[in-house]
């Protein structure tokens, strides 16, 4: 039994671009988050040299992609917006949450 899936760049472009182009900076971008300044920098990571910048819509581009991204790899199909597919968005809510609650108890 193989652990790899196959990847069509045709039909699987998104998770072909992160394998290609983001996962080589992974480290970087998820770990000690170099470069990313602002949330162009987060939007032109996620991209392809060769794809043209994403002007228009940036951000629902990324979500996207990240959302292709995690229906290729779990192997299910999330139609939903990213916020409701991924735990990331609850998890920082509850982060700004409990930052906020030790704001106001430092007062």
């Amino acid at each position: 039994m193989s652990l790899k899936k196959q990847i069509d760049k045709e039909h699987d472009l998104d998770i072909w671009v992160f394998g290609n182009h983001v996962f080589k900076r992974r480290n970087d971008l998820f770990h000690q988050l170099k470069g990313l300044k602002d949330k162009k920098a987060v939007f032109e990571s996620w991209r392809s040299p060769n794809e043209k910048q994403w002007r228009d819509a940036a951000e629902e581009r990324w979500k996207d992609r990240v959302l292709n991204c995690l229906n290729f790899v779990s192997g299910q199909t999330f139609n939903s917006p990213l916020e409701e597919a991924t735990l990331m968005d609850r998890v920082h809510q509850e982060l700004e949450r409990a930052i906020e609650q030790i704001q106001i108890s430092d007062v």
